[in-house]
């Protein structure tokens, strides 16, 4: 079976006047999110909540301030325009932003009330309707990145990227986020840079070596392995050296769920995600159109 049809899915050059937002239209709410990058706050922008992404900017004397913070920009301004070009059901929506001309880049996002899949799944127990809807939306932003040409990489495929509207008591809805590692596949000089979490890392980028759309293959399959098992860390107990070692060296992986408590079919896939040998991984439509067999049959036996 095919990818199920969804609606406003595109790939277009962005708008330029979307990457031109002033600042004084966004009225901050409160902060939701910390990270390396900055924070990310709820705020009211033209009658409507968001979220807003704003960049942290080196202020000091220190060595190499200068060239990190022009790194930092760089890779937030490419987010920018990726995120405002990409229309998908299951991808977050870029609403616009600001790089050039001020103080703090900002880019603006649909705001979604659910927090991080991670979240969301430590939450709550396995449930196997709402677990294989969470399987179809994660697999389906990948497969439509992958499906552009060229393709677009995410390059940092885990369930802290992937954002939940909905919650604990209904159905959720699923979308990928976070593109700032992102890369046309036709950029070879980016495809064998080291990327991402660890965790999630496919072999052939924890050793260095030149990787393709199936390094999210394999990242796709430690999120799906989460939604299985409904865990707190892949690796429990492994400091990243142990993880990058054992992945790479000795072809280590998370722990196969037992039979009882998980789909055995949701295995399968996640285990072909994980092949050593990326070629034999299986490609991202092929994973939504089994989802979507999944689906039919579970729709069938009620």
């Amino acid at each position: 079976m095919a990818l199920a049809p969804d609606t406003q899915r595109t790939c277009a050059p962005p708008d330029t006047r979307a990457l031109q937002v002033p600042d004084t239209e966004i009225g901050v709410i409160d902060l939701i999110g910390v990270g390396t990058f900055g924070e990310v706050y709820r705020a009211q922008w033209r009658a409507r909540v968001v979220a807003v992404k704003v960049l942290r900017v080196e202020r000091g004397g220190r060595r190499g301030a200068a060239e990190d913070d022009a790194r930092r920009r760089e890779r937030f301004a490419r987010e920018l325009q990726l995120l405002t070009a990409l229309r998908h059901p299951h991808i977050v929506q870029c609403l616009g932003g600001s790089v050039a001309g001020t103080s703090r880049p900002f880019i603006i996002c649909e705001y979604m009330n659910g927090g991080t899949l991670k979240r969301l799944l430590r939450a709550t127990r396995p449930e196997p309707t709402r677990d294989l809807q969470v399987a179809l939306h994660t697999a389906r932003a990948l497969a439509f990145l992958h499906s552009l040409s060229p393709p677009i990489v995410h390059r940092d495929v885990k369930s802290d990227n992937y954002l939940v509207r909905g919650g604990a008591g209904s159905m959720p809805v699923v979308k990928l986020s976070d593109f700032g590692l992102s890369r046309v596949l036709a950029s070879f000089d980016e495809k064998m840079t080291p990327c991402g979490s660890v965790a999630y890392s496919a072999p052939e980028v924890i050793r260095c070596e030149a990787y393709s759309e199936r390094a999210d293959v394999y990242g796709y399959g430690v999120v799906l392995w989460e939604v299985v098992t409904h865990a707190t860390e892949p690796y429990a107990g492994l400091t990243p050296l142990q993880v990058q070692m054992g992945v790479s060296m000795r072809g280590m992986r998370p722990p196969l769920p037992p039979s009882p408590t998980a789909d055995p079919r949701l295995v399968r896939i996640l285990s072909a995600c994980w092949r050593e040998v990326p070629a034999q991984r299986p490609r991202m439509q092929q994973i939504v159109a089994v989802l979507e067999r999944i689906r039919e049959s579970m729709n069938r036996r009620r």
